[in-house]
């Protein structure tokens, strides 16, 4: 599996399943008294492509998003906040560059920043606005914007939207 999240309110953890192409996020529910997890029914939850990546969690707590590599997408799920379930968005998967290695969603929950590292075509950072209430994404004019050699991932320190 590839690195794991918890959820916002730190009661859900999901792990994405690389091997051998899988095409899902396992999900499990926390104790936060021993910590024991517990899978979450429906789980593991199926994503549109290959190549799952690391997945981010906007700020609200109500979205997670899903870079699939070897598919050059991007999924997005609502979040069951009392169950920790996922479900499909409509209009997901989007489009990314190729070969996204991550997203990384700003502390706002304004924008989603995916480096997509695949030789050649790659070497770009794709930036979508996000949809607040509904989570879609939509890639902004300019995007993808051209960066070093083999970009894998980013963090968004501070901004100010005015």
């Amino acid at each position: 599996p590839g690195r794991s999240v918890v959820s916002t309110n730190g009661r859900f953890l999901y792990v994405p399943n690389t091997s051998n192409n899988q095409r899902s996020i396992s999900a499990y529910s926390i104790d936060t008294s021993t910590g024991i997890l517990t899978q979450i029914a429906g789980s593991p939850f199926g994503t549109s492509g290959d190549g799952v990546q690391v997945p981010a969690i906007h700020p609200s707590g109500n979205f997670m998003y899903v870079a699939n590599n070897v598919s050059s997408t991007i999924d997005v799920f609502a979040m069951n906040s009392q169950t920790g379930a996922l479900s499909v968005i409509a209009g997901s998967p989007f489009a990314a560059g190729t070969g996204p290695g991550a997203v990384v969603v700003d502390p706002g929950g304004f924008f989603a920043f995916a480096p997509n590292y695949n030789a050649g075509a790659g070497n770009t950072v794709s930036v979508f606005s996000i949809n607040q209430t509904t989570g879609a994404m939509t890639q902004i004019a300019g995007s993808p914007y051209a960066v070093g050699t083999g970009p894998s991932g980013a963090t968004v320190v501070s901004y100010s939207v005015f």
